[in-house]
């Protein structure tokens, strides 16, 4: 086995170590301290996690360019980090609480969602990669709706275990973009049976 490939061994299970580790204090904590814990957690990983902070710094300067100095592109990514660890935070905190997600997420405009189940073929449901996305899930089916979501496999088989325990929790039915094929014909399927495919 090459260097290349030990460190990327190392790097998956310290990535999932610190997932699971992160996942039990969430779901013990109480929730006022919730996003305090999130932003202790976002420095640590400002800190350690160099290459993507790297990719971070990288293209925010690209985006910016000469529009923000060094020290406003480093507060840019800090809060990124920040962000990101927050949502995780919610999504961890939440996940094993359904009825306290139910009551945290609230959805609005449902009427279209089941006007349009109404026809019988199924919705395609479209977001921007933004916020906490998931949790908009973890509700619809929580509600009691069939919902699918089209994603990769994750680079660690341990972490993707990790959630698709979490899913199957909450009932979201996950359909893998790869292969190809297999990805086309779940997803024809689910809007055949009247699902909800994100």
């Amino acid at each position: 086995m090459d260097l290349k490939k030990i460190r990327k061994n190392i790097s998956y299970f310290l990535g999932w170590a610190a997932l699971s580790t992160c996942s039990l204090i969430f779901a013990r904590l109480p929730k006022r301290f919730i996003y305090g814990a999130a932003r202790q957690i976002a420095a640590l990983g400002y800190l350690m996690a160099l290459k993507q902070r790297k990719i971070a710094l990288e293209s925010l300067e690209f985006a910016f360019g000469a529009d923000k100095s060094r020290a406003e592109i480093q507060k840019i990514a800090r809060d990124c980090f920040i962000y990101m660890a927050k949502g995780a935070a919610e999504v961890m905190f939440l996940l094993d609480k359904p009825d306290l997600l139910k009551s945290q997420v609230s959805i609005e405009g449902k009427e279209h969602f089941d006007n349009a189940l109404a026809r019988g073929k199924g919705v395609i449901l479209v977001s921007a990669h933004y916020g906490n996305f998931p949790l908009m899930l973890c509700r619809l089916s929580l509600e009691g709706y069939k919902v699918n979501g089209i994603m990769r496999h994750m680079r660690d088989v341990r972490t993707e275990e990790f959630f698709v325990k979490k899913r199957n929790k909450v009932g979201i039915k996950m359909i893998y973009s790869q292969p190809r094929k297999a990805c086309v014909d779940e997803s024809i399927r689910a809007l055949r049976d009247n699902e909800a495919l994100f």
